[in-house]
This record gives structure tokens, C-alpha cells and sequence, in this order.
């Protein structure tokens, strides 16, 4: 059922048969009724004579004789078209074409027209009076009894015969399609707002217009439909019926139409937003409130100036003669300096607890219960956005620490099964294996293995440089001496690369205050990086110089690909230097190393300018020892 509340043709034809199963129950019930009208329900019903059917018959029969047959016949101008038509009602109301018979008499009751040849059996009689010309003419109509000319009374006869023997299955035809429609109706109404590709309701099309304005236009169309159909009129009761049909789709296309917008809007919820006549009100509502709460303060300045300029200004005037007048002055004016040193004094406690907010103490909340209901309110906005950006840190924080608990998991999970992937590759090596593809296969795995090895070991240990849980032990290190091993250690990839190291080193030795596993895995990291990326057959500077205390340490090549990133998107976890992934590498070389740089209170930077790579470290020098002076001998 769901699938189908999406269905563009099933809906489409769900509309078509709810206009046909609902004109065929109306139509059904409608000719209920008038069998009912007729007493064709009864026991004893009454028979073709008697019905609507023959009477209808006979006054239109009648009609013809007298306004077409008789005033022709009666004409003393007769044409040549005057004689055939004439000719040929004759035949028409003969005896043997005609199962009326007919008598017209004028005022003193003598005979002027008849189609009677021979007395008959006659099933009804009806006489009328036609005036005309000042005259009235009367005219007594029977019908034979039984019918035996094919004329305008057999359809009748065959249509009442009709109606009479589905007389109880009108009834069950008006139920049956009253339920099948309310059905249809009803599945109608539950995928109102339903499009395939679209989760929940979809409100498009004329759904979008205004409640009160769709309803305008389909009442407009209503009623242009009612004004155009109404007035038409058929002489012949079923065309009147026929076209009936037509107008009667129309309008229930209209109320369909209706209800199904309806019950997507209701579905949608809060459907009296989406009026006219709401949305006026919302903008009046809205244009009231701004001004209601502008006005208090605004207005409010405005009568204070005003006030005090009039008393400030009688005060002034009557100290002339008054020395009360004089005290009442300066006691005014008094009041006014308080009165705005106390407001200035609030908006000053608001903007040292913004500058708070905004220098990052989220826990500080600002007090607002002495303040004007003005600045009350925006005292109260601040400190709402101080909680909100608490709760939002901490969430932060929180999803944050549960990332890197699980990259931490995950990678002792996988250590312990690549460890025995790396210790039985390296039983592969050491047999004989007489097939050269295979060992082929087991340099690949290999190969593979310690890659993974050296990822998770990686990712392991950014894991834990993050999230500060690995131990640091801070002591005076030579960082001359760790750099000069670092090149001596990469010397051999260097030159293999075509890399020319270009040293700057001071003579003295330099001292900081670091760990110096740490350090030597932060030069590893920066060293190894530059041997992946670094451009072929150009020079690498690393200089080490002291400023205020510290030991800066800047490295700088020039890349081998273009650097379309930024410095700081480098330093992220899983970013490499080349986007098309080439390399070998996680991308967490540089992140481990700020972190590490960072657990040992260094700094860490990156900058990238054109193709230049450089990388700048900065640590804090260690005090130098206090020696005693040796005695003299």
C-alpha cells in the first residue's frame, strides 16, 4: 500500500474511477428515487398509463400537433414546403404511424381536427388548453391501448419497462458505488502529499498557494461553472440528464480537489500557516511586537529627555527668586547623573561578561537581577549563549575523545594478527621455496605486511600523542647532537634521492628541555616526509638558532607536486601531500609530530609558499648547571 501512495498513475486513476463510481451511485440513487416517486416500489404499481413516462410523452406529442401540424393545417398561405410538411404529418399522426389520437375543438366546441378513424380502446386521456389569437382551443389526447405504431410512446414504454425491472438494482448499484468511491476517497486523501523520490509529505504545485487562496479560486471556478451550466435548458429531459454528467465531474473534480490539499497541508501540520489570512495577521502580529518592544526604551529616553528639559528648564528660570527653586535644580540634576551613571554601569557589566564569553570562559553568567528589563533581556541572551556554547564544547569534546578511544582499540585489535601475519611471512622467507612466482608473492606480502605494521603503529601512536596519555620524559637534551644523527641516519636515502642537505648549525653545543625518544621520532617523521615528497636533485636547509630563551629549528625543501593545500589542512590526520595517493604514507607523519612537538610544551609550524615546504620547531632552552669553582692548588 505505501508503494502506491507514491504513484502518479495510480492516484490519476484513482481520481478517474472515484468520478465514475461516484456519478453511477448518484445516478443509481437518482433513479431510486424517482421509481420510488412513480410507486413502481409498491405492491401494486401502477402501469405504463399512469407513469411520468406516458405524461411526458403526451404533453409533448400534444405540443407538436397543435403548434406545428394544426397552425399548418390552418394556414390559408400554404407554400409548396407548407403541403409536404403537412403531407407528412399526416402520415406521421396516421393510425398506423401514431399511438395518439387527438381532438382539437374551439371555444364553442366544434371539431376542427382529429386523427381518429375508428373508436379504439384508449389506455389514458388528457385534454389542454392552448390559447391563441385571443382564442383557447382545446385539445383531448388519448393513447391506444395496447401501443401499436412505433412512435415516440413504445420508447417510452420500453424506458418505463426499463426502469421498472432495475428498480432494486439501482439501489444496490448506488450502494456498491458509494462504497467503492468512499474508498477511493479515502486511499485519495492518505497520499495527498506523497511524490515518489521524497520522504514524508511534499507540498508542490498549487499546494504551495495560500489555504484561502486556492479555496478562492476553486469557489471562483465553482461558480463560473454554475452560472455558465444552470441557465441551460433541453427540451428533451434526458439530454437534460446527459448533460448533467459533464457538470457534475466538474464540480466533484473541484471538491476533490479541495479535500485532498487539504489533508496534505494537515499532514504537513501547522496547515493554518500557509493562509493568506494568517500570514496578513503574522506580519501585523510581528510589526506590532518589534515596535512594542522598541517603543519602551525608545520612547521611554525620549519622555525622560523631555521631562527633565521642562522641570530642568522651570527650576532654572524660578532659581532667580527662589533658593528652593535652586536646590530642586541641583537635586534634579543629581538625580540624572545617578540615574545614567547606574545605566552605564549595567552596560559595562554586559560588555565585560560578552568580552568573557568571547575570550572563551563559557561558564561565566552574568547578573541580571538589578538590571533595567531591557538590558535584563540581552543580559540573559548572553548567558544563555554562554550555556549553549558549554554544552556544545562538551559535545564536542566528548565525540572527539570517543573517536580517538576507538582509533585506539581498533589498532590494538589489529596489531595482534598482523604480528603473526609479519612473524610467518618471515618463515616464508626462510624456506626454500623452488618456485620463483611464489617468492615473488611473499616479497609482495612482505612487503604489504610491515606497511600495515608501520600504519597501525602510526595510528596507534597518534592516537595516543592526541590524546596525551603517552608518557614524556622532559630533561636536557642535545638537540645538536639528535640533529646530526637524524641526517647522518637519512644520509643514504638523501643521496639516493638526489637530496643535498645544507646544514646551519651553531658551534656550541644547544641544550633544551625535552624528551629525546619524542624528539628523535619528531626529526624522523619531518626527515622521512621530505624523502616521499621532496623534488629530486635539490638542497634541503636545516638551520638551529637561539632567540629569547629558545631553540628554533627550521627545515625547508621544495616539493616535488604542486602544494594546492593549505599549511594547516597538512597537519591533519590522513592528509598527504600528493592528492593522487601515490606514495607510500598515511598522512599522519605530520600530525604525530606536532602532537609530540606539543606534549613536549614545543611549538610547531608549517608554511607552504608556492612549491616551498618549511617546517619551523621551537623549544625552550634547558638553565644552565651551576658549577663550583674548582680551589686553587
Amino acid at each position: 500500500m505505501n508503494r502506491y501512495t507514491y504513484s502518479l498513475p495510480v492516484k490519476l486513476a484513482a481520481v478517474i474511477l472515484f468520478v465514475l463510481f461516484t456519478l453511477s451511485a448518484l445516478g443509481a440513487l437518482g433513479a431510486a428515487l424517482f421509481s420510488r416517486s412513480q410507486g413502481l416500489y409498491n405492491s401494486d404499481p401502477p402501469s405504463f398509463y399512469g407513469s411520468w413516462f406516458c405524461d411526458q410523452a403526451t404533453e409533448e406529442s400534444a405540443r407538436v400537433v397543435f403548434y406545428e401540424y394544426f397552425l399548418l393545417r390552418e394556414n390559408q398561405d400554404q407554400s409548396e414546403t407548407d403541403r409536404f410538411a403537412l403531407e407528412q404529418y399526416e402520415k406521421r399522426f396516421s393510425r398506423e404511424n401514431s399511438n395518439l389520437v387527438f381532438w382539437i375543438r374551439d371555444g364553442s366546441g366544434n371539431l376542427l381536427l382529429t386523427n381518429e378513424t375508428f373508436p379504439g380502446e384508449y389506455g389514458c386521456k388528457t385534454e389542454y388548453s392552448y390559447p391563441l389569437g385571443g382564442a383557447k382551443y382545446t385539445m383531448m389526447c388519448a393513447v391506444r391501448e395496447p401501443l401499436a405504431a412505433p412512435d415516440r410512446f413504445e420508447a417510452a414504454e420500453r424506458q418505463f419497462s426499463a426502469l421498472y425491472s432495475m428498480r432494486y438494482a439501482c439501489i444496490a448499484i448506488a450502494v456498491a458505488g458509494a462504497l467503492i468511491a468512499l474508498l477511493l476517497f479515502i486511499y485519495l486523501l492518505c497520499a495527498a502529499g506523497h511524490k515518489r523520490g521524497e520522504e514524508g509529505i511534499a507540498l508542490g504545485g498549487f499546494n504551495r498557494l495560500p489555504l484561502d487562496i486556492y479555496t478562492l479560486v476553486l469557489l471562483s471556478a465553482g461558480y463560473l461553472l454554475c452560472r455558465w451550466f444552470l441557465p441551460m435548458r433541453f427540451d428533451d429531459p434526458w439530454e437534460q440528464i446527459l448533460a448533467y454528467i459533464p457538470f457534475l465531474a466538474a464540480v466533484l473534480l473541484i471538491c476533490l480537489g479541495f479535500c485532498m490539499t487539504l489533508a496534505a497541508r494537515m499532514k504537513k501540520g501547522k496547515w493554518w500557516k500557509n493562509t493568506l489570512f494568517y500570514i496578513v495577521l503574522n506580519g501585523i502580529y510581528r510589526a506590532l511586537r518589534s515596535c512594542f518592544h522598541a517603543l519602551p526604551l525608545v520612547w521611554g529616553v525620549v519622555g525622560l529627555f523631555f521631562g527633565y528639559t521642562l522641570l530642568n528648564s522651570l527650576f532654572l528660570v524660578d532659581a532667580r527668586y527662589s533658593g528652593s527653586s535652586l536646590a530642586a535644580w541641583f537635586g534634579l540634576n543629581g538625580l540624572t547623573l545617578f540615574g545614567l551613571s547606574m545605566f552605564s554601569l549595567q552596560l559595562r557589566d554586559l560588555w565585560r561578561g560578552g568580552e568573557k564569553i568571547a575570550q572563551g570562559d563559557l561558564t561565566h553568567q552574568i547578573d541580571t537581577s538589578r538590571m533595567l528589563r531591557q538590558l535584563k533581556n540581552h543580559g540573559q541572551n548572553l548567558n544563555h549563549i554562554s550555556s549553549g556554547m558549554a554544552k556544545a564544547v562538551e559535545s564536542r569534546m566528548k565525540s572527539e575523545r570517543f573517536k580517538t578511544e576507538l582509533i585506539t582499540n581498533v589498532s590494538h585489535d589489529i596489531k595482534t594478527p598482523l604480528t603473526s601475519i609479519v612473524n610467518y611471512v618471515d618463515l616464508l622467507k626462510k624456506e626454500d621455496l623452488q618456485n620463483e612466482q611464489a617468492a615473488q608473492y611473499v616479497e609482495v606480502l612482505d612487503r604489504q605486511a610491515k606497511r600495515l605494521k608501520k600504519l597501525t603503529e602510526d595510528l596507534f601512536e597518534a592516537s595516543k600523542a592526541s590524546t596525551g596519555t603517552l608518557p614524556v620524559n622532559i630533561e636536557p637534551t642535545d638537540i645538536s647532537e639528535l640533529i646530526g644523527q637524524s641526517l647522518g641516519e637519512y644520509a643514504e636515502r638523501f643521496s639516493e634521492n638526489g637530496l643535498e642537505t645544507v646544514a646551519e648549525l651553531p658551534p656550541e653545543k644547544v641544550t633544551v628541555l625535552a624528551d629525546g625518544r619524542l624528539l628523535w621520532r619528531v626529526f624522523d617523521n619531518l626527515l622521512c616526509n621530505i624523502c616521499k615528497y621532496a623534488l629530486p636533485n635539490t638542497r634541503i636547509y636545516l638551520t638551529l638558532t637561539l632567540k629569547e630563551g629558545r631553540a628554533n629549528i627550521e627545515i625547508k625543501n621544495i616539493s616535488r607536486d604542486m602544494l594546492n593545500i593549505s599549511a594547516e589542512d597538512l597537519m591533519e590526520r590522513f592528509v598527504r601531500g600528493d592528492s593522487s595517493r601515490n606514495t607510500e604514507g598515511s598522512g599522519l607523519g605530520l600530525a604525530i609530530a606536532r602532537s609530540l612537538t606539543e606534549l613536549q610544551r614545543g611549538a610547531f609550524q608549517l608554511a607552504v609558499d608556492g612549491d616551498l615546504f618549511k617546517a619551523a620547531l621551537s623549544f625552550p632552552l634547558a638553565p644552565a648547571p651551576n658549577r663550583a669553582e674548582a680551589p686553587a692548588l
